[in-house]
């Protein structure tokens, strides 16, 4: 079973357990100013990875088109049960077509699965998917690029590691840099960076 497949297999069957882990952290990113930001009523919003709909909660409260997605069927149970008002669908953002016309895409905390291959692809669709001036928000956790694979007693998972600088590079030259903020959360180093679509 690949290391993919391992860490999806993690999340549904432990749900909820993830889903209470996730709480402890709490939703320390600046959501609402990044929709502000774009100043557009009610844009397009997709979330990669939502999760069990945790920030979804925040994201609806500021427009009425949201649509998330993840890979795990378990978290996107939870997340409908969260959101009643959300739309989320089961999907691998490998594999999945971004829909068009997206206004902003947030990936919090959820790409941190994704290889630096796998990571350029996504970039791509998400270029494709963001109008003119679109805002691409991702978090990641921050150390030199690398791959760790972390077992514990309900399962395995694989991560990747990325700097801002790193980011930057596999962004390239159709995003510009917004907004950059690294931060530590349960002695954990984190860093945000907001793009913008270049016109």
């Amino acid at each position: 079973m690949s290391l993919q497949k391992k860490t999806t297999d993690y999340y549904n069957k432990n749900s909820l357990a993830m889903a209470r882990k996730f709480a402890e952290f709490g939703g320390n990113y600046n959501i609402e100013q990044v929709i502000t930001l774009l100043g557009k009523d009610n844009p397009c919003v997709l979330e990669i990875g939502c999760g069990d709909g945790r920030d979804a909660k925040r994201i609806v409260r500021c427009t009425k088109n949201y649509l998330g997605f993840d890979i795990s069927s378990g978290m996107v149970e939870l997340a409908e049960k969260r959101v009643p008002q959300a739309r989320f669908l089961v999907r691998n953002s490998e594999t999945y077509n971004f829909p068009k016309n997206i206004d902003i895409i947030f990936a919090l905390t959820s790409l941190l699965h994704s290889s630096k291959v796998q990571l350029k692809n996504i970039f791509n669709k998400a270029y494709k998917s963001l109008n003119s001036g679109g805002i691409f928000y991702i978090s990641l956790k921050y150390d030199k690029y690398h791959r760790e694979i972390k077992k514990d007693n309900l399962g395995t998972r694989v991560f990747y590691f990325y700097t801002p600088k790193e980011i930057l590079a596999i962004a390239g030259k159709k995003f510009k840099l917004i907004e950059k903020v690294v931060h530590v959360q349960k002695g954990r180093k984190f860093f945000i960076i907001v793009l913008q679509k270049i016109r």
